[in-house]
């Protein structure tokens, strides 16, 4: 029952973000973020392919999304892009350094909430060593990662590259197997 109850969520939440992100977003400020955005997919993307058949979490089936490239899919084309953007959108550039670790920690926070709320209802489940402080971790890697990009991207390129090595080294997922189309 809780895990179909908590489908209609997975369903919901990426309609919650896009009017949020319609609602709260900078949109005079839009073309300033997208090639943050477009990072941030690309880098989403590049970790769901090199983790394909080695998952470190997958998104469990419900009535309305039936596997996990599509929930996966779904999610970063929604979800993911509208925090980006709002994260972007309401970042205190011109604050001190304290505020901005505190709105980063804030943001931090709602995102571990988020998915510890999905892991609760058993929309998702942990592989190969993964675990819920391993997402916070990346979650903070990612956060950092998009601010970094916004104004040094050859600087936010390195720590994605730097982190991914540590990820695939760490928890030895197999880069070099042949993949089978």
């Amino acid at each position: 029952m809780l895990h179909t109850t908590m489908g209609y969520l997975r369903l919901l939440m990426p309609f919650i973000y896009l009017v949020g992100v319609w609602k709260l977003g900078d949109w005079k400020n839009r073309r300033n973020y997208y090639p943050t955005i477009l990072f941030y997919l690309s880098v989403s993307f590049g970790i769901s392919y090199l983790t394909s058949n080695y998952p470190l979490w997958r998104y469990q089936p419900t009535p309305f999304i039936p596997n996990h490239k599509i929930a996966d899919f779904l999610l970063t084309l929604t979800t993911y892009i509208s925090v980006v953007f709002l994260y972007l959108s309401h970042y205190p550039y011109k604050s001190s350094k304290k505020r901005q670790v505190f709105y980063l920690f804030c943001c931090l926070l709602f995102l571990s909430i988020i998915e510890g709320v999905f892991r609760l209802g058993r929309l998702m489940e942990y592989y190969h060593g993964w675990n819920y402080p391993w997402s916070i971790v990346v979650w903070l890697f990612t956060l950092i990662g998009v601010r970094v990009h916004l104004s040094k991207p050859i600087w936010a390129w390195l720590l994605c590259i730097v982190c991914t090595m540590f990820l695939i080294l760490f928890f030895h997922i197999p880069v070099t197997k042949s993949t089978n189309f």
